[in-house]
Parts: C-alpha cells; sequence; structure tokens
C-alpha cells in the first residue's frame, strides 16, 4: 500500500510542474504572481471538491461508484480535449 501512495504523490508532482511551467511561460510577467495566485487557488477548490465527492460516492454506493465516476470525468475531458480546434492526436 505504501508504495502505490508514493506513486501517486510522485505522479502528481509531475504534472503540477508541467503545469506551473505553462503558466510561467503563459502569463505575462507584470501578471505572474497573479497568474500562479489563480492556478493554485483553483487547484486547490478543485482538489477540495473532488475530495469531497470521492468520499461522498464512496461512502453512499461503494468503491466501484468512486472509480466510474474517475472514468466518466476522464472520458468528459477527453472528449473536450479532442473536440478542441487545432487538435492533433499524437504519433
Amino acid at each position: 500500500m505504501n508504495d502505490t501512495r508514493v506513486l501517486v504523490v510522485d505522479d502528481n508532482k509531475m504534472v503540477a510542474r508541467t503545469l506551473a511551467t505553462m503558466v510561467a511561460n503563459n502569463a505575462p510577467v507584470e501578471l505572474r504572481a497573479t497568474a500562479f495566485g489563480l492556478f493554485y487557488l483553483m487547484s486547490g477548490l478543485s482538489m477540495l471538491v473532488a475530495s469531497a465527492l470521492a468520499g461522498f460516492l464512496w461512502d453512499t454506493w461503494g468503491a466501484s461508484a468512486t472509480f466510474m465516476a474517475g472514468i466518466f470525468f476522464s472520458l468528459i475531458a477527453l472528449l473536450l480535449l479532442i473536440k478542441q480546434k487545432g487538435f492533433k492526436p499524437p504519433g
């Protein structure tokens, strides 16, 4: 169990670094601090909402409902990405 938690934490750090780099590269210099503040505010709020929703689903309908919701939200994100203008699949 401990190995799985370490993997998840490392994965989260990799994604957070990549997103923070995107914020730094795309925000104007004079608004960079504001951009980082908004980025971390939205990250924290989304983690709070996701954790509360996952806990509710787990307590109400069990573990499978929590994982099914994860699949559902991942598919929605994928569809939104594909729908974006200029999207080119890798390869």
